[in-house]
């Protein structure tokens, strides 16, 4: 995918929003955010291992992993959009923000985005140089 090592692409696992706080990262989109905050050293390392994708499958792909980190924030987009024609939502916007920053549904979230990501430890991928 990007040639990154995992624990460059890992930095982007969770990410924090500046509405709803940390947000999981789907591998891919994970992969897309370390690759356009890369170093330079870091970027003509990846691009000595990526694979070689077509123009069409890297806008298709990109569509999926737009679409599939929306799903996640979904909701909290149109109670925060609701607050701007009723400002009564808020207090329902804080709610929602509250569920939202439990452990338990972070927790469930990670879960939610895991497909892709690696079950190896951090220092067994450093140390066998994986990359993505």
């Amino acid at each position: 995918m990007t040639g990154l090592p995992w624990s460059v692409i890992a930095r982007y696992r969770v990410v924090d929003d500046p509405n709803f706080g940390r947000v999981p990262q789907v591998v891919d989109s994970a992969c897309r955010l370390a690759l356009r905050h890369a170093s330079d050293a870091e970027r003509k390392r990846a691009a000595l291992v990526a694979e070689d994708r077509s123009a069409a499958d890297t806008g298709l792909a990109d569509a999926k992993v737009d679409m599939q980190q929306h799903r996640l924030t979904w909701f909290l987009n149109v109670v925060r959009n609701g607050v701007v024609v009723d400002e009564q939502m808020r207090s329902l916007l804080d709610e929602v923000t509250g569920i939202w920053s439990d452990p338990r549904v972070q927790r469930l979230l990670l879960q939610e985005t895991s497909a892709g990501w690696p079950d190896l430890a951090e220092e067994e991928r450093e140390s066998h140089g994986q990359t993505v």
